[in-house]
């Protein structure tokens, strides 16, 4: 019997292309249109695919239909609202969805900044969740599909899905991006999202290669070559502290939340201003505050520098600010540093391990578990600020820099492997730009030719851990 799979809209030709990529040849598709971050545009991108492809004899072999809403389904929903139960494991997960929606709109500087209306927030945000939550689930239980396909694990728009999937013990497929990974998920957890899951699942791939040690942004702290990164020793203190800040409203909850000293990666930073201003002797020779290189892309720029501002007036360190667009040597006239590097979940931590320096995580970090030390509670996390022989020891006691540095090369070249191979991704460029959010044309045959060509694509290898959590691969040929 055919599979049916459940497409929830992203509003991308070569997403689509990408979704037809992981399905059987003879499946149906249907796509759903719910809540979204891309409301308006993916209105658009679904009336252009039913004129251009659902319309066309080509949709025969495609076998791609849009959900139809009905107004009786108004009481299934209803109904759900009321009734439908949702696990232990999953009531974890929507209190981290519920919090990085609240922190991803205006709502975040009203939750930042005034602590009586958070409670009120949460309760509207909560509400908006369950509303979601039951209208996926009547989508589910009238479709009844073998998997079900979104853009993204987080959120209230896309989790709300996810959840009401893994309760109805429906397989997900994560795509994050057509030109990116995807994975999939069988079983249920606290979070879904794959930085939580790739610290663990690179170790199960054999590479006959090991090299790759390249930070993402162009002025991350390794890509800069006129400074010599050192790891702290007992011969050789650390003498500057750097704290990398991340965007605070991107995704806060990533990885184990248990582990994460504050709520919020905003909370992390304000409270960090606050410890900096306590300094009465200093102890690293360059405290430096790098802000994030995408900061102006979330528009946090006036967010960052006014917490700044407002919590650290500390004279007594030598403060750097490193700004977005500048790397490290441009703010300290020095030729070597010894590092303390401070994140939450930050890349950062995968990166400079990949040069054999560990980092601190005050959550658990993008990057191997052998690369980051991660304080128990505020207290050590104090003495990590005020002490850099601490903070050197507490690094000390962590795996030999060769360990480190193989461990986060192999993260990272898996973390890259893992995208789609170049014969796909060929195919995917080709369709791109028929579609891609607000950009459209008409499509000729040849784009409808690659779209079956996509669906008709030999499928991926599936990499999976005991749990039930696990990648598509491919090895090019």
């Amino acid at each position: 019997m055919a599979q049916k799979n459940l497409i929830h809209i992203h509003p991308s030709l070569s997403y689509l292309g990408r979704c037809l990529s992981l399905v059987s040849y003879n499946s149906s598709n249907i796509i759903i249109h719910g809540a979204s971050i891309h409301k308006k545009d993916n209105i658009k991108f679904l009336d252009w695919v039913s004129k251009f492809i659902i319309s066309d004899k080509v949709n025969d072999k495609l076998r791609i239909k849009i959900f139809n809403f009905k107004k009786k389904i108004l009481f299934r929903i209803l109904l759900n609202i009321f009734s439908f139960k949702i696990s232990k494991v999953n009531q974890a997960y929507a209190k981290d969805i519920i919090l990085d929606s609240i922190c991803r709109r205006k709502t975040g500087f009203l939750y930042y900044e005034y602590p009586f209306l958070r409670h009120i927030i949460k309760t509207f945000f909560g509400f908006y969740f369950r509303i979601l939550t039951s209208y996926y689930k009547s989508i589910i239980d009238i479709t009844n599909p073998n998997n079900i396909i979104i853009s993204h694990p987080v959120y209230i728009e896309y989790g709300s899905l996810l959840i009401a999937s893994t309760e109805s013990k429906i397989n997900v497929i994560v795509i994050s991006g057509a030109f990116h990974n995807s994975y999939f998920i069988k079983s249920k957890f606290k979070t879904y999202h794959f930085a939580m899951f790739l610290k663990y699942i690179y170790k199960r791939y054999n590479f006959k290669k090991e090299n790759y040690n390249i930070g993402e942004a162009k002025n991350s702290i390794i890509n800069d070559k006129k400074i010599k990164i050192k790891r702290p020793s007992k011969s050789y203190f650390a003498d500057t502290l750097i704290i990398s800040t991340h965007c605070f409203s991107d995704n806060n909850h990533i990885s184990d939340t248990k582990m994460m000293l504050f709520e919020t990666y905003y909370e992390w930073f304000k409270e960090t201003c606050k410890l900096l201003n306590k300094i009465k002797v200093p102890t690293y020779k360059n405290y430096v505050i790098k802000i994030h290189p995408y900061i102006k892309i979330y528009k946090e720029e006036k967010l960052v520098f006014n917490t700044i501002k407002k919590y650290l007036k500390n004279k007594n360190i030598n403060l750097f600010i490193c700004k977005e667009n500048e790397s490290i040597s441009e703010v300290l006239n020095q030729k070597e540093i010894s590092l303390v590097n401070i994140t939450v979940h930050g890349q950062i931590c995968a990166e400079l391990g990949s040069i054999g320096v560990p980092t601190i995580a005050c959550g658990l970090a993008q990057g191997p578990i052998e690369t980051q030390f991660n304080p128990k509670n505020f207290k050590e996390y104090e003495q990590l600020i005020f002490n850099n022989k601490f903070a050197t020891e507490c690094l000390y006691q962590l795996p030999s820099s060769t360990k480190i540095r193989n461990e986060s090369m192999l993260y990272q070249k898996f973390s890259k492997f893992i995208f789609p191979k170049k014969s796909l991704k060929d195919k995917l460029y080709k369709i791109r730009d028929y579609y891609n959010f607000k950009n459209n044309n008409v499509p000729d045959r040849s784009v409808l030719k690659t779209l079956i060509e996509l669906k008709n694509e030999n499928k991926p290898k599936k990499l999976i851990l005991k749990n039930g959590w696990g990648v598509f691969y491919s090895e090019e040929k």
